[in-house]
């Protein structure tokens, strides 16, 4: 309690024994609630399925596992399957393409397997 609740109780006709006994059952309420909710919570814990080591690591092998990208058959496949379609203009959704926004289906799949585009120079005078 603050100080100035102390000097407003006194105000108010109650003495400081009595603010004390007021305090008091406050924090023992509060420690109650505290108990319960505490009570609650291990209950919940205790009910849970608990999982076994071997589960546990076998999660923890199947998230650590390397996820190989697809092969390249497996890619021109899905490729030509796209292409199939809509005469080779196709979103990854299969619906035909309305904008010049979007990328072609070919830079995508570049861009996916990480490969460099072969540009030829042309050495050109003007003059």
């Amino acid at each position: 309690m603050n100080r100035e609740e102390e000097v407003e109780g006194q105000n108010q006709g109650q003495s400081l024994a009595e603010l004390f006994q007021k305090n008091r059952k406050k924090m023992i309420e509060k420690y109650e609630n505290q108990k319960e909710q505490k009570e609650k919570t291990e209950v919940k814990e205790a009910t849970k399925p608990t999982r076994t080591k071997e589960e546990m690591l076998k999660q923890r092998k199947a998230m650590m596992e390397y996820k190989a990208p697809l092969s390249q058959k497996a890619r021109q496949q899905n490729i030509q399957g796209n292409n199939d379609n809509q005469n080779g203009i196709t979103n990854h959704f299969g619906k035909e393409r309305k904008s010049s926004k979007e990328p072609k289906p070919e830079l995508l799949d570049r861009l996916a397997l990480g490969k460099k585009v072969k540009v030829k120079f042309i050495i050109g005078i003007k003059q």
